[in-house]
């Protein structure tokens, strides 16, 4: 077996994921009519769904049609000897992997944005601070279950910006930003019942409320 093609194959898998990802995030963010919001939402549901099922699928379809299959790249064969259709695909993958890396390297040589003055950053675990595992009655309730799992914590981010040319008045201005809260009912209302109430102690001139 070539362990070198084995690790291409890896990283030919990372960009597939990579592209549904995108794709699937532009098209969730993307403006349209209020009119035909409700079906756009009906149709992003569907295409989640196969895009949850297209991630964990590629791989094994690649390892046994490009790896193990008759002429496969684990059992001595060679790349450009594939069908041509499989070429194309992976040509795309190799892009999409390149995007990745790119991000990567990316969020690690960012600079400090000079309007930040100040950044603090905690995390505080609910469920010890509960007492309970605060799992409701909705949808993927198994992966609550998953060890290591941070879905019950809560990341409370503060930074100090200053920024040029604003008006005097808006000097001191105080934003609370919450974002990605999901009510499917995975995690049930008194959590977020907690998060919201430690969200009021801070006494905001605003909540921001997106994603």
């Amino acid at each position: 077996m070539s362990w070198m093609n084995l690790l291409i194959l890896g990283c030919l898998s990372v960009g597939h994921a990579e592209l549904l990802v995108a794709g699937v995030n532009r098209l969730h963010a993307g403006r349209m009519p209020l009119r035909r919001l409700f079906r756009r939402l009906i149709q992003l549901k569907r295409l989640r769904h196969l895009h949850e099922l297209l991630i964990p699928l590629f791989p094994v379809v690649l390892l046994f049609s490009v790896g193990l299959g008759e002429g496969g790249v684990l059992q001595g064969g060679r790349w450009r000897d594939l069908p041509l259709l499989w070429q194309v695909v992976l040509c795309f993958c190799a892009a999409g992997f390149a995007g990745f890396c790119w991000s990567v390297l990316r969020w690690w040589l960012k600079r400090v944005p000079a309007a930040r003055l100040r950044l603090t950053s905690r995390v505080i675990d609910l469920e010890r601070e509960m007492g309970y595992r605060p799992t409701g009655a909705g949808p993927r309730q198994i992966l609550t279950k998953v060890p290591g799992n941070q879905l019950f914590q809560l990341e409370m981010t503060e930074q100090e910006l200053c920024l040029p040319g604003l008006p005097a008045e808006l000097d001191g201005l105080s934003i609370v930003h919450l974002t990605d809260l999901h009510f499917i009912g995975t995690i049930e209302r008194a959590w977020f019942e907690e998060v919201l109430a430690r969200a009021a102690e801070l006494r905001p001139d605003l909540f921001l409320f997106t994603g």
